[in-house]
């Protein structure tokens, strides 16, 4: 056993290590000790019989997975334990640098870039804290809780919008390990190159830089030119203003806005540099709803107590739909609200949402309402469109089982009251054994069996009344269990989640004196051992996933032999990630509808997987594949519907397998993304707009 009190000493008890450096650990024994030796995972073990102390010495330390422990056997309590010795093996990246993603380091002024620090090759990622710089100034910290000891590439990326003060800065990252103080001081550090940004100031100012525009109303946006120039205009799909020579200043104003992909763009041409740059304003443009309705789904008449029902909320031609939030009121009170902040859809839509409800007696009466709510921001206003309300009707039973639920152990006694809360013409209990038939008087009747061994039993609490509802019934939850489901074993972690390759440990305890335990496992079997209260099973690569490991153990009394499972969620990262257009090469045409595929090759277990689309960098969709119960690795390919606009000319779009493998797994859920897949689209409307005026 691993015991708090075992009289064994590791000093030091924890060690930081470099990659490839040598370490020296002492173990003694503080009681005399039979033997005592060293064990490591990979089955090296250094014995001596007698001894009270014992090193154990590693020249070149390369091994991810050690986990060295001390071990003595005494001829006094405790017989036998052990100690393990905290290695903390660190790594210094091969390489640290910074990009701009998918860009020169030439930027226009106002423009949003991504910046990306690939650090390659670093362990342990968790202690890793990446470090981003503006000149010498640190401007952010993002830091990796991945529970991976061995070396990992990550490349995190910080979204920066330029302005004309960044002209000529330098950005730049560094890794730094934070391996606290039993660690090198100060800590491992290692910084990129200097990334030089060349910022392209546009001397124009839009005023208002943002506008909220409610659909069909009027629109007026003005243009100023801070430098004297050769001529300015306005190039938009609506209210287009052809170049005017020599003025400072042009007016772009629409009366009756119903263009959807409205992005107005204000030019302006100069002497010198920039001889010729545009800016445009942020046009939000929203919709009321035509309609906002609630019902039932597939539901009419009254509700029963207890039982589930769905509301569904619709709501009719709204947009943008990303900045709808729909709310959920019974009486006056907000109960629930639906968020669309992952969609992208400018133009109206109709949006069914669903709620489900378990009404209690107390909501008999209540109204259920909804309402579309459109947050537009400090921009705008929040406009509200509710339903009409929705009244509950609830048939409850007037009676209460007292307790709701039993458990009972197999051939046990048992006994539950029901009690009636209104008065009742006859009460009593149907049930396979112990059924009272219908007794009239009592307000309260009792069920029970002395010797319950039933384990189809489902006890029925039933009543009849003057007034509605005439009769109804309650069951009665009842557990039953045997003695044998009380094993005395300890499984310690009872469930295990490991990557596919990777070492697994797990130690199995017995809270009783035993006869024998052992491991029954496809790899790493340990036969029945005597005189042992604890074993551990472990496999230095765990590559077989049918594993499922049983530690048994034999008693002298009930249960004489009993078993339990470790859990074990083997997984596996992708081979790869791939996104790509659906029979379709070239340029997409505006309007056009398209196909993406996102194909992830070799990833188990599929039930744990999402599959996440990004559009700029934005997640729009995500698919779960819970259907699937397959442990192996197997190849997916999902699909997703795109109907372009201009504006998504140059848009890159991405796809993602992200392994969502619980609270068990690592703490942040294996990620595996695909190169982007840029779109080009032809756009009719913008080559009509530019034969008005220069384009460029």
């Amino acid at each position: 056993a691993a015991a708090a009190d075992c009289p064994i000493e590791i000093d030091p008890p924890t060690v930081v290590v470099k990659y490839g450096d040598p370490v020296t650990v002492h173990c003694t024994a503080t009681q005399r000790t039979r033997e005592m030796g060293w064990e490591v995972p990979n089955g090296s073990r250094s014995l001596l019989r007698g001894s009270q102390s014992l090193l154990w010495s590693f020249s070149n330390l390369t091994d991810w997975t050690a986990e060295p422990r001390c071990y003595a056997k005494f001829d006094t309590e405790p017989k036998q334990c052990y100690k393990k010795l905290s290695i903390l093996h660190y790594k210094y990246p091969d390489n640290v640098s910074i990009s701009i993603v998918n860009q020169t380091a030439e930027m226009e002024e106002g423009g949003q870039y991504l910046l990306q620090c690939d650090v390659k090759s670093i362990a342990p990622v968790k202690y890793l804290s990446v470090n981003w710089y503006r000149g010498g100034l640190l401007i952010n910290t993002e830091t990796f809780s991945e529970n991976t000891t061995k070396p990992v590439d990550v490349s995190p990326t910080l979204l920066i919008t330029s302005s004309c003060t960044d002209g000529g800065l330098k950005f730049s990252c560094a890794a730094e390990l934070k391996l606290g103080q039993e660690g090198p001081q100060p800590n491992p550090v290692m910084k990129s190159e200097s990334l030089h940004i060349t910022e392209l100031y546009c001397p124009i100012v839009i005023d208002p830089p943002t506008v909220v525009v409610r659909y069909g109303d009027p629109v007026t946006v003005h243009c100023t030119a801070t430098r004297t120039t050769r001529g300015m205009g306005w190039e938009a799909s609506v209210g287009s203003i052809d170049m005017q020579i020599g003025v400072q200043s042009a007016l772009w104003s629409v009366s009756s806005l119903t263009d959807w992909t409205a992005e107005p763009k204000c030019f302006s041409n100069f002497d010198t540099e920039p001889k010729q740059c545009e800016k445009k304003p942020s046009i939000l443009l929203y919709k009321y709803p035509d309609s906002v309705s609630i019902r039932y789904v597939r539901n009419t008449g009254p509700m029963e107590e207890g039982r589930p029902y769905w509301l569904l909320c619709e709501v009719k031609s709204i947009a943008p739909v990303q900045y709808l939030s729909v709310n959920w009121y019974r009486g006056g009170a907000l109960i629930h609200n639906d968020t669309f902040a992952n969609f992208t859809t400018r133009t109206p839509v109709d949006v069914p949402r669903t709620l489900l409800i378990t009404p209690s007696c107390t909501n008999d009466g209540a109204q259920y309402s909804c309402e579309a709510e459109l947050k537009l921001g400090q921009g705008g206003p929040n406009p509200v469109m509710k339903s009409e309300p929705l009244r509950a009707t609830v048939l409850f039973c007037p009676i209460v089982i007292d307790p709701p639920a039993v458990v009972v152990k197999y051939g046990d006694p048992v006994s539950v009251n029901c009690t009636a809360t209104r008065t009742t013409r006859g009460m009593g209990w149907e049930a396979s054994v112990g059924s009272t038939g219908i007794k009239t008087g009592p307000q309260s009747l009792l069920w029970g069996v002395s010797n319950l061994t039933d384990w189809t039993v489902e006890p029925t609490c039933f009543s009849n009344f003057d007034t509605d509802p005439k009769q109804c019934g309650k069951k009665l939850n009842i557990s039953l269990y045997t003695a044998a489901a009380f094993c005395p074993i300890v499984i310690d972690p009872p469930a295990v989640v490991v990557k596919y390759g990777d070492p697994v440990a797990a130690n199995c305890t017995v809270t009783r004196t035993t006869r024998g335990m052992g491991w029954e496992a496809s790899v790493g079997s340990i036969d029945m051992q005597t005189d042992f209260q604890s074993l551990l099973w472990s496999a230095s690569s765990l590559t077989d996933w049918t594993a499922e490991p049983k530690c048994y153990a034999n008693f002298k009394t009930e249960p004489k032999q009993c078993e339990k499972k470790l859990s074990i969620l083997l997984y596996k990262y992708p081979d790869s990630v791939s996104i790509s257009s659906v029979g379709h090469t070239g340029p997409m045409e505006e309007g056009g509808q398209y196909q993406l595929q996102c194909d992830v090759q070799s990833i188990a277990p599929v039930q744990y997987l999402s599959v996440n689309w990004y559009r700029r960098g934005a997640l729009i969709h995500t698919e779960n594949i819970s259907e699937d119960t397959t442990r192996t690795p197997v190849n997916v390919s999902r699909t997703l519907l795109i109907t372009p606009s201009c504006t998504d000319d140059g848009v890159q779009y991405t796809c993602e397998a992200e392994l969502r493998l619980g609270p068990e797994g690592p703490q942040a859920n294996p990620v595996k993304k695909s190169e982007p897949l840029s779109v080009t689209v032809h756009c009719e409307s913008h080559r009509h707009a530019c034969l008005a005026h220069w384009c460029y």
